[in-house]
């Protein structure tokens, strides 16, 4: 497993974006949260995604503020659509009562 390459916000027009690369774990947590907390800050995006479609594995950590941001009112109204998670991910979020 190779280290989180990447945690990138991006935004274009109403699309906000954060893309997620490598292992998502407790060493990236900071990055991630600051990226999450930026994407739901945005008063105008009518689209907030999380894309993890590259992410090796993420750790508990990971998991915790994946469900946070899910659970916090974006500034916009706009909900948060995750992409790309894996099955074994998803697994991981059940066996710890979390459900994306």
């Amino acid at each position: 497993m190779t280290p989180v390459k990447n945690v990138n916000f991006r935004k274009s027009g109403s699309r906000c974006t954060i893309t997620v690369a490598g292992v998502l774990d407790i060493f990236e947590a900071e990055a991630f949260l600051q990226a999450a907390r930026k994407l739901v800050s945005q008063p105008k995006a009518s689209q907030l995604v999380l894309d993890v479609t590259a992410v090796e594995r993420m750790d508990l950590t990971a998991l915790q503020i994946i469900h946070g941001l899910l659970a916090t009112p974006t500034a916009s109204g706009a909900s948060i659509e995750i992409i790309g998670l894996s099955d074994s991910c998803a697994s991981m979020a059940a066996l710890v009562g979390l459900a994306f």
